[in-house]
């Protein structure tokens, strides 16, 4: 084997320093190994000195990004951590208010909040994932756009339904679809409160139930208007019945009493008159 270079003396010299230094740090022998420390570091060269400490200073850096590194990584992991139990609650007050808001509903027909109402939140967390083209967290205005007008029609048609837009309302061709996309960004500024460019899963979501429940109380008023206008209806008098309610010309004409009923009820007075006994 050929002789080592002074870089690799160096490196190696380095790293037992550094090896050294954290046994000084953990056990009581700090004074040999300090010794031990200077007899690494100085040489009589010293353009070996200087490269041992350069490497030294060099690994030190070195441990230090990694720590500092693994430290934001668990900064990272703590604040996910944060914001799915934040996501968690939102969906459970937004279903909670899913629920009230469709119960304090009473000038509508009653009506029964169903598994799909209830699961909303749940249902647009895949819708979510999907459009967070970066796995960021957040959705831009062009990851939304993206995933409304991709080639997956069932994605793309449930978005919109979320959204509380109708795709096809807004016609074909050039003009509908930058008609469309206006109604897309229009939808993605109610979204984006902070106005940062982005939106967040549990505001994403809290638009989508809220959007839910809009639709529902409408359904549940024109269905209360419908109900009102019917009963209404009935309660009106029909011509048939009014119509059965007068006589007819038929029954008229047989009250009054024919001209051989009228004659017969006269008296006769010639022959009353010859009944009488003369004096």
């Amino acid at each position: 084997m050929g002789c080592k270079s002074s870089k690799e003396i160096a490196h190696e010299r380095a790293e037992e320093i550094l090896r050294l230094e954290k046994i000084v740090t953990s056990q009581t022998c700090e004074s040999e190994v300090q010794t031990q420390i200077g007899k690494l570091r100085l040489s009589t060269d010293k353009s070996l000195t200087k490269l041992v400490d350069d490497e030294l200073k060099r690994l030190k850096d070195e441990e230090t990004a990694k720590e500092n590194a693994a430290l934001e990584a668990e900064k990272a992991k703590v604040a996910k951590e944060k914001a799915d139990a934040e996501a968690l609650t939102a969906e459970a007050e937004a279903k909670l208010q899913l629920a009230t808001e469709l119960a304090a509903d009473a000038s509508a027909p009653k009506a029964e909040v169903s598994v799909n109402d209830i699961n909303a939140a749940d249902e647009t967390a895949m819708l979510f994932k999907e459009a967070d083209i970066d796995g960021n967290g957040k959705l831009s205005k062009e990851e939304i756009l993206k995933l409304a007008n991709s080639q997956s029609i069932d994605k793309a048609e449930k978005l919109c339904m979320y959204l509380g837009l109708k795709k096809s309302s807004y016609g074909e061709g050039k003009e509908g679809a930058l008609a469309f996309n206006a109604a897309i960004e229009k939808v993605f500024s109610e979204l984006d409160e902070d106005h940062n460019g982005e939106v967040s899963e549990s505001a994403f979501k809290a638009f989508v139930v809220n959007q839910r429940v809009t639709a529902k109380t409408k359904e549940n008023a024109e269905k209360a208007a419908a109900l009102a206008a019917a009963q209404t209806s009935d309660n009106k008098p029909k011509p048939a019945q009014t119509a059965e309610a007068k006589p007819t010309p038929a029954q008229t004409t047989a009250t009054k009493p024919t001209p051989a009923q009228t004659t017969a009820t006269k008296p006769k007075q010639g022959a009353e008159s010859k009944a009488q006994p003369t004096i």
